[in-house]
């Protein structure tokens, strides 16, 4: 069985990953 808190923390990384990427690309452009 998968674990659900892992999962869950890895989705919490990605997102947060994808604002930084959001915020650097307003930055840029």
């Amino acid at each position: 069985m998968l674990d659900l808190k892992n999962i869950k923390n890895s989705l919490e990384q990605l997102f947060s990953i994808k604002q930084y990427f959001s915020a650097t690309i307003k930055q840029i452009y």
